[in-house]
Parts: structure tokens; sequence; C-alpha cells
């Protein structure tokens, strides 16, 4: 357990898109795809608070290429855990 309170994906927007809308929410899972808008660089976001005891969300991931995958973060952790052996 830590007392820090702090977000990362929130500093990152603050420095790479301030008008970008802010999470309140402690847990969070968020996915970034920087792309190019009439010719300024951006970044479209994707972002999910979590709850505790909750699926987890699927979230896109981009490669090289423009391919793009959706990611089931709930079955990617699910599998995880029982090869792993955890819980």
């Amino acid at each position: 357990m830590t007392d820090r309170h702090g977000s990362f994906h929130n500093e990152l927007l603050d420095r790479l898109d301030p008008a970008a809308v802010r999470l309140s929410a402690d847990l969070y899972a968020a996915a970034y795809h920087p792309v190019d808008r009439d010719g300024q660089p951006a970044l479209q976001i994707w972002q999910q608070p979590l709850t505790l005891g909750s699926p987890l969300p699927t979230l896109p991931l981009f490669l090289r290429g423009g391919l793009c995958l959706p990611v089931n973060l709930d079955s990617s952790y699910d599998r995880t855990c029982r090869e792993q052996r955890v819980g």
C-alpha cells in the first residue's frame, strides 16, 4: 500500500495534449496512438477507469504499418496468471 497519489496518464496529457479530458480514477488503463492532424502531431487517446473486481477492458495496440490489434486485457491477465501459476 502506498500513500502516493498521482497519475502518469494525466501528467503525460499535461505535456502532450493539455486539452484532453483527464481521468479522475485512481485505477485506469490507457492506450495512445500518435497521429498527424492537419500537418500537426496529435495523440489519439483511449482511457478506461478500472474498478476492482470488474473485468479489464479491451484496448487498441497500434503496430507499425498502420496495423491495430484489439488487446483484451482481461483474458490476457487471466492467461498470464494461469500460465505463471499466480493467484
